[in-house]
C-alpha cells in the first residue's frame, strides 16, 4: 500500500485534538499540514511543546534552554534545532542524531508525517500510562526499590563482593564448566555419528528400489538434505569451540577476581542454539523421509519375493 498523505494528515489531526494542543484548535488540515510539514518557528513551537508530554525531564531541558535564551538569533534557532534532535534521537530514538533537516521541517514529506506519527504514538501511550490506575502501583514499588538502594552500606557490599574466591569454589565453577562443554562435544558426536547412520541408511533404501519414483524424489531431497546437515555439523563443531575459548576468558577471569573483560559470549550463545535448532528441524524431517521410505520398500518386498 502506498503513501497516503491525506490518510497520515487526518491521524494527526484526530491525535492532536485527543491532546487538546493550543496550537492546532479548530484549525484546517490544510493549515495543519502547512504547519507540520514546512519550516517556521511555529512549527518548533508546536514541537518542542508535544515533545514536554512525554516526561518530566525533557520538559526540564527544553524549558532550561528557553529560560537562557536572549535573543532570538539564528544561533538561538540553530541551538534549539541542536536540543529537539538530541531529545528525538538519543531520548526517543525517533531519527538519528544529525538529522537536523528532519526537526527543521526540510525533510520530505512522507519522512515528516512518519515522524510526527511516531512522536503523537508516544505521547498518547504515556498519556494512557499515566491515567492508568496500576501505574501508581508500580511507582510505589520503584520508591521502595529506592529506599532500599539509597540506605543499604555501599562500602560493605563492595568489600564482600571483592573477597575472592576460595580454592574449592574456583575449582568447583572451573569443573562445571569443563562438565557442560564436554557434553556440548559428546552431543554434537553422537549427532555426526546419526547422521552416518541415516546416510547408510538411505543408500541402502536407494540402492534397493533405484527405478521407484517416490523414492527418487526422496532421495534427492534427502542427498541435499544432507549436505545441508553435515555443514551445519561442522558448523556447529565449530561454535562449540568458540563457545569453550570465550566462556574460558570470561570464567577464569571472574574466578581470579581481575579486571571484567567481557568478549561476545552473548552472540555466540545465541548463534549456537540458531544452529541446534535448525538441526533439530533437519532430523525431523529425515525421520519423516526415513518413514517415507520403509514404507516403500515395505510396497515393494511383496512383488520381490514374488520374482
Amino acid at each position: 500500500m502506498g503513501f497516503n498523505k491525506e490518510t497520515f494528515m487526518l491521524d494527526i489531526k484526530r491525535t492532536f485534538e485527543i491532546l487538546e494542543c493550543p496550537f492546532t484548535i479548530n484549525m484546517e488540515l490544510s493549515y495543519m499540514e502547512e504547519l507540520l510539514l514546512h519550516q517556521s518557528p511555529q512549527r518548533m513551537r508546536v514541537l518542542a511543546w508535544v515533545l514536554s508530554l512525554i516526561d518530566e525531564e525533557i520538559t526540564e531541558k527544553i524549558e532550561n534552554y528557553e529560560s537562557n535564551r536572549v535573543n532570538p538569533s539564528k544561533l538561538n534557532i540553530d541551538g534549539r534545532v541542536q536540543l529537539l534532535t538530541e531529545i528525538s534521537s538519543d531520548i526517543l530514538g525517533l531519527c538519528h542524531e544529525k538529522d537536523y533537516d528532519l526537526i527543521r521541517g526540510k525533510a520530505s514529506d512522507e519522512t515528516q508525517l512518519e515522524f510526527w506519527k511516531n512522536l503523537l504514538g508516544i505521547v498518547l501511550t504515556v498519556n494512557e500510562e499515566k491515567t492508568d490506575p496500576n501505574t501508581a502501583k508500580f511507582e510505589e514499588g520503584n520508591i521502595i526499590l529506592e529506599e532500599l538502594l539509597m540506605n543499604c552500606n555501599l562500602n560493605e557490599f563492595e568489600y564482600l563482593t571483592n573477597l575472592p574466591l576460595s580454592v574449592d569454589c574456583k575449582d568447583s565453577k572451573l569443573n562445571g564448566k569443563t562438565t557442560s562443554t564436554e557434553e556440548i562435544e559428546k552431543t554434537v558426536v553422537a549427532l555426526e555419528t546419526q547422521l552416518e547412520e541415516h546416510k547408510a541408511l538411505l543408500n541402502k533404501y536407494i540402492a534397493e528400489n533405484p527405478n521407484h519414483l517416490e523414492n527418487n524424489q526422496c532421495g534427492s531431497l534427502m542427498k541435499k538434505l544432507t549436505c545441508s546437515v553435515q555443514v551445519l555439523l561442522g558448523d556447529l563443531a565449530q561454535l562449540q569451540t568458540t563457545y569453550q575459548q570465550t566462556h574460558d576468558i570470561n570464567y577464569e577471569t571472574y574466578c581470579r577476581k581481575s579486571t571484567l573483560k567481557f568478549t561476545r559470549l552473548g552472540d555466540t550463545m545465541h548463534h549456537l542454539q540458531r544452529k541446534v535448532e535448525t538441526f533439530l528441524k533437519m532430523m525431523s524431517e529425515m525421520k519423516e523421509m526415513q518413514r517415507k521410505h520403509e514404507n516403500v520398500t515395505t510396497e515393494l518386498l511383496p512383488a520381490t519375493n514374488v520374482t
